[in-house]
């Protein structure tokens, strides 16, 4: 365990710097915690420790950074944010003690989870981890022709068609989601293991009418390293 460092500094301290002199305490902190933890006789319970406060700290930073964009600061709308960073936490505790194939995975999957999305919603704030995590190991393991099959009949439930006066019959476009949860393209091609390409061929065969027979060209569904 991390033995005790006595008692924090008192917030008033910190109340009496300016602005500038916040920020460069803040930045010769975060450099002598990097100096610290990247010491080799660091022992691996304390770099755990470590690890899970340093998650801790930063959902508290995302609260800054989405007020800092402008959007609500409600509690509420952090709540899975928070929930993912102490889950990632748990996740990586045990790392060095997993096998190489588990490593492997988890390294894909975390590295995924917090960089396949880019849209302006952030997705991987609004779902659970562990939800994300559950539908990821499922879908990696799936072989063909069966993630084809099930990917594709995901994909038709996702279907939206609307009457619009503007254009000629029914537009036709897709709600991606997990659960009850709208995400965007990026973040689903993630989630269930298959490409962009992949995904716009197994739409191309729904909207043919078509069956999700890999035999068949442009149809072909299988897992990828991002």
């Amino acid at each position: 365990m991390i033995s005790d460092p006595g008692p924090a500094l008192p917030s008033k301290i910190f109340s009496k710097l300016s602005n500038e002199d916040l920020r460069t305490c803040a930045v010769n902190i975060c450099d002598e915690l990097w100096k610290r933890f990247d010491n080799k006789n660091l022992e691996k319970n304390c770099k755990d420790e470590i690890f899970s406060i340093f998650l801790t700290l930063k959902s508290k930073l995302s609260l800054v950074e989405t007020q800092l964009l402008g959007k609500s600061a409600e509690p509420k709308n952090y709540t899975p944010m928070r929930g993912n960073h102490l889950e990632m936490a748990l996740l990586l505790k045990n790392y060095n003690n997993l096998m190489d194939e588990e490593k492997n995975f988890l390294n894909k999957f975390v590295t995924g989870f917090w960089s396949s999305c880019e849209c302006k919603y952030q997705c991987f704030s609004r779902v659970r981890l562990a939800d994300v995590l559950s539908l990821y190991d499922q879908y990696s393991k799936l072989k063909e022709p069966v993630k084809s099959h099930q990917v594709g009949a995901i994909l038709q439930n996702l279907l939206v068609t609307s009457e619009d006066p503007r254009n000629t019959g029914k537009r036709v476009s897709y709600k991606y989601r997990v659960g009850d949860v709208e995400i965007c393209y990026d973040f689903f091609s993630f989630i269930f293991d298959v490409t962009t390409k992949q995904i716009q061929r197994l739409q191309a065969r729904i909207k043919n009418g078509e069956s999700f027979d890999t035999k068949k060209r442009g149809n072909n569904v299988v897992s990828f390293d991002r």
